[in-house]
């Protein structure tokens, strides 16, 4: 029996077949629209702000759990606890709800000590406050530390189970010490835990208790509190990757950090295929018209007097002001004859521009521009985006160079159509399946930019105050890294999501292009 005629399909639709028979480029895009909704989702999916964190816990293992405390938890009878902003929702729900809050606090002390050493042998322990004289420090247990005091003011990591002993060694963990030595310890003030517990209720206090006293008001520390209950229930907090040395969740970071390089890299993108598709059909399509010396140096100088303009006023309508004035001089002075003499035709005018840019180092103007203008992320949007769309020029003059001698362009020229409707409304259409497949694979080549960026210290700033990307958290992250390969976790991570976006938007891209290849349409 003879079947009736196939039903055509579209290369758009044929392309999608193609695709998903393209196993490793479906993975790269589930993993990209995943790792894009986490993104937007952010503050849905996670409990924390990115800069959210308190210092007491420093850098802990992932699945690492807390009691669901501020850094201060004041309670006055008969007022509403504070509520700061930004502050988990867990926190946030507890300090607003009622019930009986059951705080096991264990509150700490500091006492710092001079350790005079002699040839590295302990020659004196004087505690600071009172002078009083020592002949040892011992540090025991989980909840004593010793810490090292430097010149600074800052502190050394925290030493557990350690002793200094007058007339001996120092301990080789301190290494090479001269002269004076300055260690704080912290341990707790008493030998057991106490129970302070806060009765809520409609959002208002309404008794405080610490063990048989009954109080008025009270502050409860963070750093003292061992674990905190909502009638008989333990309320703690959970960092399932774990945090870094100011105490913030890592998997909070990691999310938001997201945010900044995926917008960065898709908005950066938009930027250069809105330029380079325009520049690239341009000269495709006038590619023989001859050019004068006038009209050459009209575009040079519009060309070169925006960014000048947006340097020296650092204003996108200053910019624009400055190039359109530009313009005018130069037109008018095309007027003279001299001016008006062909030296070389449009197109081949117009790329040699785009090969004089190409030869200049790129990433040191855009360090140049953040240094100069500032680091805030519309730059940086804009100076990646500039930098980006030489290429996609190329490419889309190609493609017109081929589409423009097809019989539909001349179709629309025979029905009147100007040039610029065949640029835009012709052209530029049939070129979109190679500008789709080369956006998606400048995607991750804008993030690893940013990242290289934010890892040499050009982190990327919003409304006055500096935001982590990808980038800047693999920078941190090796900076907390231990020499014995302690706090992994704070660099791991962050590199981890960065190399799986960067790798799945390649495959992706990879995919796309071969799905998009006209030869191969119909073909499985």
């Amino acid at each position: 029996m003879a079947s009736g005629p196939r039903k055509g399909q579209s290369l758009w639709r044929d392309a999608w077949r193609r695709l998903r028979r393209n196993k490793a480029a479906m993975v790269g895009l589930v993993i990209v629209v995943l790792m894009s909704g986490a993104a937007v989702l952010a503050d849905v999916l996670v409990a924390f702000q990115s800069d959210y964190g308190q210092p007491w816990p420093r850098a802990q293992r992932p699945g690492f759990r807390r009691p669901a405390v501020l850094a201060e938890n004041r309670f006055e009878v008969g007022e509403r606890p504070p509520v700061p902003p930004d502050i988990p929702t867990g926190i946030e729900d507890l300090l607003t709800s009622a019930g009986l809050l059951t705080y096991t606090v264990h509150e700490l002390e500091q006492v710092e000590y001079r350790v005079r050493l002699r040839r590295g042998k302990v020659k004196g322990i004087q505690k600071l406050a009172g002078a009083l004289q020592r002949e040892r420090i011992d540090v025991k247990g989980e909840r004593q530390y010793l810490q090292e005091i430097f010149e600074d003011g800052s502190s050394g990591p925290e030493l557990r189970d350690i002793a200094i002993v007058d007339e001996e060694d120092l301990p080789e963990v301190f290494g090479e010490q001269k002269g004076i030595l300055i260690v704080r310890v912290v341990a707790p003030r008493t030998e057991e835990p106490e129970t302070i517990t806060v009765k809520v209720d409609g959002g208002v206090v309404r008794s405080i208790r610490r063990g048989e006293q009954d109080l008025e008001k009270i502050v409860v520390e963070g750093r003292h509190v061992l674990s905190l209950e909502l009638d008989g229930e333990p309320r703690e907090l959970v960092h399932h990757l774990g945090t870094d040395l100011q105490g913030r969740d890592v998997l909070a970071r990691v999310i938001h950090g997201g945010r900044i390089s995926l917008m960065v890299g898709a908005v950066a993108t938009l930027v250069s295929v809105l330029i380079g598709v325009i520049y690239g059909a341009v000269p495709g399509y006038v590619a023989l018209q001859p050019g004068t010396a006038g009209g050459m140096a009209t575009f040079v100088c519009i060309f070169l007097a925006g960014p000048v303009g947006y340097l020296v006023k650092e204003s996108f309508p200053w910019s624009m002001a400055f190039a359109a004035a530009a313009g005018a001089v130069v037109w008018g002075a095309n007027r003279i004859v001299p001016l008006r003499r062909r030296v070389t035709t449009v197109g081949d005018f117009m790329m040699r521009i785009c090969d004089i840019l190409d030869a200049l180092p790129f990433m040191f103007l855009v360090i140049l521009l953040m240094i100069s203008v500032g680091r805030d992320i519309l730059t940086l949007f804009i100076a990646l985006g500039c930098v980006q769309w030489i290429m996609m020029a190329r490419i889309v003059r190609g493609q017109v160079l081929s589409l423009k001698e097809k019989e539909f362009v001349e179709a629309a020229r025979m029905c009147g159509t100007g040039d610029l409707g065949i640029i835009f409304r012709h052209l530029i259409p049939n070129t979109l399946g190679v500008v789709v497949v080369y956006a998606t694979l400048t995607v991750p080549a804008v993030i690893l930019q940013e990242s290289f960026l934010a890892f040499i210290g050009l982190t990327v700033e919003f409304g006055g105050r500096a935001v982590d990307s990808w980038g800047s958290l693999v920078d941190q992250g090796r900076q907390a890294l231990a020499s014995d390969g302690d706090r992994w976790w704070v660099l791991v991570f962050p590199s981890l999501a960065m190399a799986v976006t960067l790798f799945s938007l390649n495959f992706f891209g990879d995919g796309l292009r071969d799905a998009l290849d006209p030869k191969l349409k119909g073909k499985t």
